[in-house]
């Protein structure tokens, strides 16, 4: 609604409101004070002003200060925010909220007096007015609108016709700098974070067996907006009736006890009701020929318990009995329970699906691994699925004697994997892929050490003789590794060496994928 004010045209006057209406931060400010906290010292009081809300204005832009209103030469200046409940009660503004004129409020220190801008001047001064004076006069009132994702503060009378906004005079994030007012321009150093006094608790409660009443407690701890934190002590709860903890279901309640600043808190409590059954079958998907001790690192380490009258569950550990299975119950198709182990406290089952083993290569098949080549130009091509196209060069100046021989590429696997065999390519149409000269494919164990690959032909390194590589070797027996490592010897140092492809290959299922 358009209203007016002695000194202000009602154009003016009715463009700010607008402004405030649709600015959508009335909600910045609670229309109460903070659980009854009033100003220490003076209120203002009359027809045309409601009850004050105590606030901190953080400057958004030299964060951590707040505008202080000090009555001094300069009336308000920007100070860092306390760190006690004396010192930000001294730091408050009051905000009384104008009468039937939206989102508009005379602003003022705790003992009464008047933030307004000076007749004729940007600058703002303290008035010892009334509360009825300072809402009919547009020099002492102020709209909170939008600034961005803050507010503003936009003084109701215009200076020279352009509006004023409460400002952080000349970009100052210096201790003690003025606050006053310059033209409204949506500037960084106009917007400003309103921090209520409604200290924020977290919420009590847990679950409780039905027919028993919970130990409620009487401490939590209330935090402020600005970061401030106070310890409430002898929380007054106000309980339901007793039998309200015979039946499952949730118990909601809630307390109160002094903040820092001697305003009331409430804290909400909800307690569950109910019993927490047996643990929901956990499930893993698997391949033939896969080991316990692989399976032992890739099975959960908690289950899910549902809790009785409710969609809920509670997270639990568990310890399953490996004791119980060994590498013959995965040799073949089809499903293995291994239950935890005794005197966990609940019955859980972890269900093993064996599927048909894929051989697969798997550093294409979403294993997740890091590669890293001891001298080289990159290792992205060595798994990019070509033999035909170049992968690696390890090239580096320094002339013959400065060539790597021999070189190294390692993959590190991020979760250990079952190792059947490997294969390593290099193109024959690059000279420098004509030099490899021998291969050795090495594996590292669950503890961490560096083996041979075991092949049932021959022994590493296995020597090169043709004009480019085309290695396939397979495991003598499959081997569980946590990293894989290709080594290779140059022919000569009269050139470098280069590889097309390294392929791991190892055991998938369709459902391990």
């Amino acid at each position: 609604m358009a209203w007016k004010r002695p000194g202000l045209r009602a154009g003016a006057a009715a463009a700010l409101t607008a402004m405030a209406l649709t600015a959508g931060v009335g909600a910045m400010v609670h229309a109460a004070g903070a659980g009854g906290l009033l100003p220490q010292g003076e209120q203002l009081t009359g027809e045309l002003i409601g009850a004050p809300t105590p606030v901190l204005l953080e400057s958004a832009y030299a964060t951590g200060k707040v505008a202080t209103i000090i009555g001094d030469a300069a009336p308000v200046e920007s100070r860092t925010i306390a760190d006690d409940a004396a010192g930000v009660l001294a730091q408050t503004v009051w905000m009384y909220p104008v009468v039937g004129a939206d989102d508009t409020f005379v602003l003022a220190a705790g003992d009464g007096e008047v933030l307004s801008r000076q007749d004729g001047s940007r600058m703002v001064e303290l008035l010892d007015i009334t509360g009825d004076e300072a809402a009919e006069s547009g020099l002492s009132t102020w709209i909170q609108g939008a600034n961005g994702s803050s507010a503003k503060f936009l003084n109701v009378a215009p200076f020279d016709g352009i509006i004023q906004a409460l400002d952080l005079y000349d970009w100052d994030t210096s201790e003690n700098a003025d606050v006053n007012t310059w033209d409204d321009s949506g500037a960084a150093v106009q917007s400003w974070t309103v921090h209520s006094f409604d200290a924020q608790t977290d919420t009590v409660g847990s679950l409780v067996e039905p027919g028993t009443v919970p130990d409620v407690p009487t401490t939590a701890t209330a935090t402020y907006s600005w970061g401030m934190t106070t310890e409430l002590v002898g929380i007054d709860w106000t309980m339901p009736e007793a039998t309200v903890w015979d039946a499952d279901g949730v118990v909601e309640f809630t307390g109160t006890a002094p903040g820092a600043f001697g305003e009331t808190v409430t804290v909400e409590a909800s307690y569950r009701v109910g019993t927490v059954g047996d643990a929901v079958d956990s499930t893993l998907d698997t391949y033939v020929g896969v080991t316990v001790s692989q399976l032992r690192m890739a099975a959960p380490r908690t289950v899910e318990r549902p809790i009785s009258g409710s969609t809920l569950t509670v997270t639990a550990d568990v310890t399953w009995d490996w004791a119980s299975v060994s590498d013959a119950d995965f040799s073949s198709v089809g499903e293995v329970r291994i239950p935890a182990v005794e005197g966990t406290g609940f019955a859980a089952t972890l269900v093993v699906t064996v599927a048909e083993a894929e051989p697969v290569n798997l550093l294409r098949s979403g294993v997740a691994f890091h590669a890293i080549a001891e001298v080289g130009s990159g290792v992205g091509g060595l798994t990019d699925g070509s033999r035909t196209s170049g992968g690696l060069y390890d090239w580096r100046s320094g002339g013959a004697g400065n060539r790597a021989n021999p070189n190294l590429v390692t993959f590190y696997l991020d979760v250990p994997q079952q190792i059947t065999g490997a294969g390593v390519y290099a193109l024959v149409d690059d000279p420098q892929n004509r030099n490899v000269g021998a291969v050795t494919v090495q594996y590292r164990d669950l503890i961490g050490g560096w083996y041979d690959l075991p092949i049932a032909d021959g022994a590493w390194p296995l020597a090169n003789e043709g004009a480019g590589l085309s290695l396939e070797v397979e495991a003598a027996e499959p081997v569980v590794a946590t990293a894989v490592r290709v080594r290779f010897w140059n022919k000569s140092n009269d050139t470098w060496m280069g590889l097309s492809e390294i392929e791991i290959l190892g055991p998938r299922s369709a459902q391990a994928r």
